[in-house]
């Protein structure tokens, strides 16, 4: 057994050991001297009197205390027992934004913010960061050491310690003691359909059935619909939006569980797509209720099992009337028209495919947009989507790239014409999450752009051996400077809200929860205006761009490159998770 100084132990820990030194210690059998001496030094540089039994990373330790065994930071702050995962009691700064992650990843050596997740476990007491990891969104921290202290004591140091402890991960035990929200009150029976309607709101999504069929919404699920008596429904998300219908104040409380909360007022609030919600205005005493007064949902998890949807207070002006379907359009369940007071919002509905289109959406939203472009009542358009990770990914690649390789149009068979060109009227794109690819190009065709701070922005086709070939080429340059429109096109890059803001690419930058309300602002601030003004002004300004002639070129250039083996590589390399192989033919 090797006999090392306490000095070169401590060189070693502190990576000043001259490299011959080191060697020779590798080459040695790890011991109990090196191990003793290697805890003594531990000890003498932290403030603490409490023995270090075993380090865990350079700033944790176990230590014994009062005949416990607790995790400790060199600082002093404890986080508990040793066989608890201390991650759970530790400060947690989370990246899962393109524009956090982009403060420790520079360009393609970022993950995608829409399955990972970064934490920084940072501990309490001194605020020093303690460990990194980067999993799947969802993952549980990970405990990454939990030791055998007695069997390494008494079988390899030959010192059994004073007590004993059950060598058990005791995390589960320690999550499931953690205390639930108090909840007195009367909660709902989660089977059946309320089961679903319940899920949704744990989620944080009010939806409500919808007829297929009829269109028709309806509050109290049922198999059959009451209009039509059709069985084909589905849980259709709602704006969450709605009016004070009705109240009613109760002094004096029937149920004993309520008695605390008198007075209160029971709320019938009807939303706007018609149903009626029995639910609570919570921030809002009786005495000012007024009918008609604007609300949207607000979620309160009262156990971990129940989240019930309330109302608050919406701001933006008069209630508005509800809008109203447009059941002449046959559209698919992706794609919604709605309309109200001069105002249609289109919405994009496939939030669990990051909002991508495929050729019937595609084909849908021009029906859309040909019938606002035509209905006299509606002046200003607002295109958005449902769910906060995405605005629009662009095409749906396993369905687009088979049908443009094998050159099919996808509906643009007129040259000169792109999204919304035909569209004389003002177009609000009202933005969350990522906003990429095709979903970009839209973004491109309206007029004016409303983005959540978390929004980003991008054209990655070039990264996967394709070109945007939506008319992105020809409308950039025109909006942006040429510098920038060439960054975006050439990199496949994406940019942040701020960073679109400051170039021009969008007209405000708001909470993510303000997003839908400051656009319908701007839509009613242009109701104001003379309707055939507004409609003029819009054409002049368009067509005096001349696009037509670049939408041509675009087309045909495009189509070498959907043609070209790179085009067949690059989304295959997008599925298969792995950087594609170009041959630039």
């Amino acid at each position: 057994m090797a006999d090392f100084h306490k000095a070169d132990v401590e060189k070693l820990m502190d990576g000043v050991l001259a490299w011959p030194a080191v060697q020779e210690m590798m080459k040695s059998p790890k011991d109990i001297d090196r191990f003793d001496k290697y805890v003594e030094i531990l000890q003498e540089r932290v403030e603490w009197d409490e023995p270090i039994l075993l380090p865990l990373t350079p700033a944790l330790f176990i230590v014994a205390k009062d005949g416990e065994r607790v995790v400790k930071c060199r600082c002093g702050h404890e986080f508990g027992d040793y066989r608890v995962n201390w991650k759970i009691s530790a400060l947690i700064n989370v990246r899962d934004t393109e524009e956090s992650l982009a403060e420790v990843y520079k360009g393609r050596e970022m993950p995608d913010p829409a399955w990972v997740q970064l934490r920084e476990y940072v501990c309490p007491g001194c605020g020093g960061q303690l460990e990194v990891e980067v999993v799947p969104r969802g993952c549980p921290p990970d405990f990454d050491f939990l030791p055998d202290l007695d069997t390494f004591y008494s079988e390899w140091l030959g010192r059994p310690l004073p007590d004993t402890a059950e060598y058990k991960d005791l995390t589960p035990d320690a999550i499931g003691k953690w205390a639930t929200p108090e909840y007195t009150k009367p909660l709902p029976e989660l089977d059946g359909y309320a089961k679903d309607f319940y899920g949704f709101c744990k989620e944080g999504e009010l939806r409500f059935q919808r007829c297929v069929d009829c269109k028709e919404w309806r509050h109290v699920p049922r198999e059959m619909c009451a209009e039509c008596g059709s069985f084909d429904w589905i849980w259709e998300r709602s704006s969450g939006r709605g009016t004070v219908f009705s109240w009613t104040v109760a002094d004096r409380a029937l149920h004993p569980d309520f008695v605390d909360d008198t007075p209160y007022a029971p709320t019938v609030v009807e939303m706007e797509e018609g149903v009626r919600l029995l639910s609570q205005v919570v921030d809002c005493p009786p005495e000012d209720l007024e009918m008609g007064m604007p609300v949207e949902v607000v979620f309160d998890e009262v156990t971990h099992e129940v989240t019930l949807p309330k109302f608050r207070r919406r701001s933006g002006g008069e209630a508005r009337r509800r809008p109203v379907s447009i059941e002449t359009l046959e559209l698919p369940p992706t794609i919604r028209y709605e309309k109200s007071d001069g105002i249609a919002v289109v919405t994009i509905d496939r939030p669990d495919a990051m909002n991508a289109l495929t050729k019937e959406m595609l084909a849908a939203l021009d029906s859309a947009f040909a019938h606002f472009n035509d209905d006299d009542d509606s002046l200003v358009a607002i295109l958005t989507a449902v769910g906060d990770r995405a605005f629009c990914t662009g095409m749906d690649l396993k369905e687009a790239i088979p049908l443009l390789t094998s050159g099919d149009e996808l509906g643009y068979e007129d040259h000169t014409k792109r999204q919304f060109s035909e569209v004389d009227k003002p177009i609000i794109a009202a933005v969350n999450g990522h906003c990429i690819a095709g979903g970009m190009e839209m973004l491109a065709g309206t007029d004016l752009r409303v983005a959540a701070q978390g929004a980003t922005f991008g054209l990655g086709e070039v990264r996967w051996g394709l070109v945007p070939a939506g008319g992105s080429h020809i409308r950039l340059p025109r909006q942006i400077p040429w510098a920038l429109a060439m960054e975006l096109l050439l990199t496949g890059e994406s940019i942040d809200a701020q960073r679109a803001y400051e170039i021009g690419l969008v007209n405000r930058v708001v909470p993510a929860d303000e997003v839908m309300s400051t656009a319908l602002e701007l839509a009613s601030s242009i109701c104001r205006n003379g309707p055939l003004a507004v409609r003029t002004s819009k054409e002049i300004a368009v067509r005096a761009l001349g696009l037509e002639d670049g939408f041509v070129l675009e087309k045909s250039l495009a189509a070498k490159v959907f043609a070209s083996n790179d085009a067949k590589e690059g989304p295959r390399a997008f599925a298969e998770k792995r950087k594609p192989d170009f041959t630039g033919q």
